[in-house]
């Protein structure tokens, strides 16, 4: 426990010193966050005749609904962050095999190529022998 520090906070026209091992400014947020929920609340039509414990339990209720409320978030996004890494998996699948069909079709049109180039060559030689023999008969 030798990073526990002291923070001293106000909450709700009281200060408090708080031990913790979370950094001064995670403490002065908490507080904040709970300032802010004591601001709401005296906002709220009767409150102020509400008796200590009535005003602790809603609170209570009050944090507790929040807490809820983002864990219910946090599971939204985790499970919608599992079906983006299985799409992400499938998807990354799907590219690599249409690189190696790119690969392959790459490869085919460089034998193409070189199949063209040498019935061109071929086409070439005969146009030239064509020639050659018309000239003979000519003659």
């Amino acid at each position: 426990m030798n990073n526990v520090k002291s923070v001293e906070v106000n909450i709700n026209n009281k200060y408090y010193t708080i031990c913790a091992v979370e950094s001064e400014e995670y403490i002065k947020k908490i507080a904040s966050y709970i300032n802010k929920k004591y601001d709401d609340f005296k906002n709220l039509q009767g409150y102020d005749k509400m008796n200590v414990d009535m005003k602790t339990i809603l609170m209570e209720i009050n944090l507790a609904d929040d807490y809820f409320k983002k864990d219910q978030d946090y599971v939204k996004c985790y499970n919608s962050n599992e079906k983006n890494k299985k799409e992400i998996k499938v998807l990354t699948e799907e590219l690599i095999s249409c690189q190696a069909q790119n690969d392959e079709l790459e490869e085919d049109l460089e034998q193409l190529k070189e199949d063209f180039a040498k019935a061109q060559e071929e086409i070439d030689d005969l146009k030239d022998e064509l020639a050659r023999l018309k000239e003979k008969n000519k003659l």
